[in-house]
């Protein structure tokens, strides 16, 4: 029997939405209601080389790209004990048979999955870590243009 690496690859949601350019628009998918050129590149990512994938939303917690949300909002992450325990309920259903985790997410949202994740003993690669969001665009393009995933672990 083989033992392969289920990947969760989680990215984190935009200040820019759907509804900046269209504000007319009603329900959409959380994987359609964010459209930075980041996310874009993170969701493209995800959708190629992660087994399931999913948003961080500031204001929803740990959020399944088909998620419906049915108006703009702005709120960014703040980590209170009320939100760190709907993630980790949020994560108890979204990592079942993953083995390994990877945030496309800043250094803010990371540390404060790693901490989250720190309780299911999963392992939390951060890769794009500490680069520029000019670089993280760039290096994501590449492994698409090149269809090859970013090297993590060790």
């Amino acid at each position: 029997m083989h033992n392969f690496n289920k990947t969760l690859i989680i990215v984190p949601c935009g200040k820019k939405k759907i509804w900046d350019i269209n504000p007319r628009a009603r329900k959409v998918k959380a994987k359609d209601a964010y459209i930075s050129n980041y996310f874009k590149l993170c969701k493209e990512y995800a959708e190629r080389f992660a087994d399931k994938w999913v948003i961080l939303s500031g204001k929803y917690g740990i959020i399944e790209p088909d998620f419906i949300i049915s108006e703009n909002y702005d709120t960014k992450l703040f980590v209170s004990k009320k939100f760190k325990n709907k993630v980790k309920r949020q994560l108890q259903f979204v990592i079942k048979n993953i083995n390994q985790v990877i945030s496309l997410c800043g250094n803010y949202y990371s540390l404060f999955l790693r901490d989250t994740l720190y309780y299911f003993n999963l392992p939390l690669y951060v890769p794009l870590q500490g680069l520029k969001i000019g670089e993280k665009q760039r290096i994501l393009k590449k492994c698409l243009e090149e269809n090859k995933p970013l090297k993590i672990g060790s």
